[in-house]
């Protein structure tokens, strides 16, 4: 059981990709607890839609061939568009979607634009990997109606796939503060708690880390014991010898149990000598009636001064002007919160897993735009003033 059953790469955001080594054991418990949960039967047909090097590859293959269920292959190539996904479903009489968050956003997009039939066969969806929102499941309802479960689920690839889940319904609203849904309850082998910088475990509704434990704690990092012992520490609420998993996140909890993601610890900037919560900054702008999608980062462009963007996309059919968003966040947030560039795309990039793909953003439109809105200094005095300015923000 305590052997390793398989190693997983991290995306490697800090540039050196972590081997995460999950163990015989980590996996047998965690495929009991969604079996479980999602109310697999050897009737139900699975697609497997993720790439190996993506973990729900491990839910979507362990769990339906634990339960004698059907996996069903997408076809090869990038992922399908939303019509031609509906199309294989229904052909193929699938049962189950698995699906990243930001590819259900782009199909919840879609169905604004042109309503798509509902697959007779469907009777899931599970979504994670990003923050889901609550206009969006919205959406799903209006199109299928509640014959179709959804759950929202979250999880490193630490503790296994899948830490919690969370299923909207009368008893749990879908909606959490800032309009995303809930990352819900831990899973039946795992614990959960909001902790702040001591570990001191904090009461409803404070945010701090989140810290796993149980049985889907990882080994480790694989030849990399430094980071192995930062993260994975002694659980002082678990049998001896436990260990728990730090994770990083931010996130606080209902006063119904369920917890809500607030971001990530190491995404926090820190901006003209405040710190600053991207997340919120995106939750205020994720409000306007025109945004679908948007990501808020510190960028520092060849070309141009160190800045807030917001990357953002529009709903179908709606439109917002630069003004417009910045009175949006203002109307919310402290002045310095509001972004120095907003960026209108097409769509926001996406890894092969389906997930946000931060490094390709694209920072040379905020450079371009700088160098377009330049307005050279002309009198002695503002040539003076400019020259002042730059020696002392450091920027040209």
């Amino acid at each position: 059981p305590d052997d390793p059953a398989y190693v997983l790469y991290t995306s490697g955001s800090t540039g050196r990709p972590k081997g995460v080594a999950i163990t015989h054991s980590n996996l047998a418990h965690f495929i009991d607890s969604v079996r479980t949960l999602y109310a697999l039967a050897s009737t139900d047909r699975v697609l497997q839609f993720c790439a190996l090097t993506f973990d729900t590859s491990v839910e979507e293959h362990w769990m339906t061939w634990c339960t004698g269920a059907h996996l069903i292959v997408r076809p090869p190539g990038p992922p399908p568009s939303v019509r031609d996904l509906l199309a294989f479903v229904a052909r193929e009489r699938i049962t189950v979607l698995d699906l990243p968050t930001a590819y259900w956003r782009v199909w919840m997009a879609m169905l604004a634009e042109a309503p798509l039939p509902v697959p007779p066969s469907l009777r899931m969806i599970i979504v994670g990997g990003e923050e889901a929102r609550a206009d969006d499941y919205a959406r799903l309802r209006r199109w299928c109606g509640p014959a179709v479960r959804w759950l929202n689920t979250y999880g490193p690839t630490e503790c296994t796939v899948v830490a919690t889940a969370y299923e909207p319904g009368p008893d749990h609203p879908a909606a959490a503060a800032g309009g995303g849904v809930p990352i819900g309850f831990a899973l039946p082998h795992l614990t959960a708690r909001v902790v702040d910088r001591a570990g001191h475990v904090l009461p409803v509704g404070l945010p701090g880390e989140l810290v796993l434990g149980g049985a889907g704690v990882a080994t480790g990092y694989l030849n990399r014991p430094e980071e192995t012992g930062a993260r994975f520490v002694a659980d002082p609420f678990g049998p001896a010898g436990a260990r728990c998993y730090r994770t990083g996140d931010r996130v606080w909890q209902r006063r119904d149990g369920a917890l809500v993601f607030a971001g990530r610890l190491d995404q926090q900037v820190k901006w003209r000598g405040y710190r600053i919560e991207p997340g919120e900054i995106e939750a205020a702008l994720a409000a306007h009636p025109a945004v679908q999608e948007v990501v808020v980062t510190l960028v520092d462009p060849p070309g141009a001064p160190a800045q807030l963007a917001a990357f953002w996309t529009s709903r179908p059919g709606a439109t917002a002007d630069e003004a417009a968003l910045r009175a949006q966040v203002a109307a919310r947030l402290p002045a310095h919160f509001v972004p120095g560039a907003f960026v209108q795309l097409e769509a926001l990039p996406l890894t092969a897993s389906g997930k946000l793909d931060r490094r390709a953003l694209p920072l040379e439109r905020i450079a371009a735009r700088a160098a377009a809105d330049f307005d050279p200094p002309v009198t002695p005095q503002e040539r003076k003033l400019a020259a002042l300015w730059q020696e002392v923000l450091g920027v040209k």
